[in-house]
């Protein structure tokens, strides 16, 4: 198939804000309460003030999330502030074991906000720096209160959150993936659905108005209803899957095939002048004609009737649709088994 990965759906990037802006709204009051502790019970007095410096990182992120910029910048910025105020903590001040509890709560973030593949680079940074970190202050002694067991554990517990959330979002990603096909795809031959031949086909036509050309071809099989009337159902769908293999694999790499409903089929036929339509139309009537149906009774010859129309500038895919379908009403009145273009 020879479709574009989709966008994010509104729905599901609302969803994703919302959520986002909640875990900035925790974040703003966890640093916000944590400078405060600091600054009053603790005294470390440069914890307080990068738990400050963050508060104002994250606030900001929350507003680029609420301006119209892209909301990516939003959560390179608030990942960022969160990725550094971890490895401050931890590598700055005294080190008590409790501190390091954050050490794997980062590893997280990245992957739900970036998807599997950015958000396990950004893992794999930090994990690097906390590990080489880690390895400096345990060697040299510069920071008092770390334990041997303390890093190993956080180092340890980073990593399992990290794979735990990657395959989280991985299997949801695959569910989601699987889904977007189903929707696009017919169930019965693996090309494109109708919605997905006519998005495809917009998007070809948009194309076209910049200065290629576009032709439409409709099939259709003939006298398709004797075949289900004398075998049944399985037998008549055994024969679909039959001309959609034929269709698919006769044709160029960049054109498009869909099934429209039952025995009709389309085919956009993308950079190709009229006649040029016409004569790939024709190669495709032949080769079916040629290729007989293994059917329950020994081998059944199929045929097809095309209708094919250039695409007009600036014209909707219905008329460029309306169009074929006329020729391809010829084709059937004709004598079908042939194919009738402009």
């Amino acid at each position: 198939m020879h479709s574009a990965a989709p966008a994010l759906p509104s729905s599901a990037r609302r969803q994703r804000v919302a959520l986002f802006t909640g875990m900035l709204v925790v974040a703003c009051l966890l640093v916000g309460g944590f400078a405060v502790f600091d600054l009053t019970v603790t005294g470390y007095t440069h914890h307080a003030a990068a738990e400050a410096a963050a508060l104002v990182g994250f606030g900001a992120s929350l507003l680029l999330l609420r301006s119209r910029l892209p909301t990516a910048r939003a959560m390179l910025l608030a990942i960022g502030v969160a990725g550094v105020l971890f490895l401050y903590k931890i590598f700055t001040g005294r080190m008590e074991d409790a501190v390091l509890v954050w050490a794997p709560a980062f590893a997280a973030m990245p992957i739900f906000l970036f998807g599997v593949r950015g958000g396990l680079c950004w893992i794999i940074v930090y994990d690097a720096i906390l590990v080489a970190g880690l390895g400096v202050a345990a060697a040299s002694g510069a920071v008092t209160g770390l334990t041997g067991a303390a890093a190993v554990n956080a180092v340890g517990a980073t990593v399992a959150v990290a794979l735990v959330v990657y395959y989280c979002e991985f299997s949801r990603a695959e569910a989601r993936r699987h889904l977007r096909e189903a929707a696009l795809t017919d169930f019965l031959t693996g090309i494109h659905n109708r919605r997905s031949f006519e998005a495809e086909a917009e998007r070809e036509l948009a194309r076209a108005t910049r200065g290629s050309h576009l032709s439409l071809a409709l099939i259709d099989v003939d006298h398709f209803k004797r075949i289900n009337d004398r075998w049944g159902h399985d037998v008549g769908d055994a024969a679909i899957r039959h001309v959609a293999g034929l269709l698919a694999g006769n044709t160029r790499r960049f054109d498009i095939p869909g099934r429209l409903g039952g025995e009709e089929f389309g085919l956009l036929l993308v950079d190709a002048e009229p006649a040029a339509a016409a004569e790939a139309a024709e190669r495709l009537r032949r080769r079916i004609a040629e290729t007989p149906f293994p059917g329950p009774d020994g081998p059944l010859a199929l045929t097809i009737s095309v209708g094919v129309a250039a695409a007009e500038p600036g014209a909707p895919f219905h008329q460029l649709y309306a169009r074929a379908d006329r020729r391809l009403y010829c084709a059937k009145e004709g004598g079908r088994n042939r194919v009738v273009a402009e």
